[in-house]
Parts: structure tokens; sequence; C-alpha cells
């Protein structure tokens, strides 16, 4: 069985990419059908924007019965440009209570909540040049009875 990170990560990156919004603005140039959203961590080679996703807290609920989760991530849409911070904000707001969820996932969960918690803009300096930081962060709920 897989780890409940790969299946949250899994099912978080799916619903990004199955929406228009995502895939007008962070195409994987050279990978058609494919898309900048990043867990943890992006490789060197990758230019602004894209996505990435953070396990901030939770796992499963202690219940043996229903290996029920609740988790927090933090959604980072990354871009050095301030009409694609507000483009990258929108679109990632669309997670906001998305029904259905998207995801290919084998035994993927049957009841899945996606909800924005607290939504985030943020700049940092990097060698005195903006980066721009946008999205929130997202609870995601399964149940997996």
């Amino acid at each position: 069985m897989a780890s409940l990170q790969k299946i949250e990560t899994t099912i978080l990156r799916e619903t990004l990419e199955d929406l228009a919004s995502i895939q007008g603005l962070i195409p994987l140039a050279g990978s058609p059908g494919h898309y900048k959203i990043f867990w943890r961590f992006v490789p060197d080679s990758i230019e602004m924007p894209y996505i990435v996703l953070r396990h901030l807290a939770g796992g499963y609920d202690n219940d043996a019965q229903s290996e029920a989760s609740d988790s927090l991530w933090k959604i980072d849409g990354v871009t050095v440009d301030y009409a694609t911070r507000e483009s990258l904000s929108d679109a990632i707001a669309e997670l906001h209570r998305k029904d259905p969820i998207s995801t290919t996932f084998p035994n993927s969960c049957g009841y899945t909540w996606i909800t924005e918690e607290l939504p985030t803009h943020e700049v940092k300096l990097a060698e005195n040049h903006p980066i721009l930081y946008v999205g929130g962060i997202y609870r995601l709920r399964l149940s997996h009875n």
C-alpha cells in the first residue's frame, strides 16, 4: 500500500492538473499533458512559474476502523511576474470545495473534501529581486471506508 503522503500528493497534483486555468499557466515544456507541479523540491532547471506542494501537518485519524485522514497542505504558486501571480492565485483557489476531485490513484478514497483554510500571499527577496508566492493552506480529508 502506498504511503498516505503519496496518495494525498497524487490527489492534489492530479486535481490541480485537471483545472483548465492551471493547464494554461504552467505547462511543462516538451511534455504535453504535464505541468510544473512539484512535491517539496523543484529541480534547478525549472523556470517559474510553478506550483509546490508541502505537507504541513496531519495524517491518519487514529481510528483503526475507518483509516480516515485529515491533513493540511501548503500550496504555493511561485513566480516573479505580478500578472501571473494573480492568475496563479485564482487558479489555486479553485481547489476550494472542488467536487469531484481528480485522481487515477488505485483504490482512491470514496469521499474527499479539499477546503482552503487560509489564503497566502508572500514576497521574498532573492538577490534583491522579488519572488512572489501565492496560494494557501488547504485541508484534505480522506475516508477510506
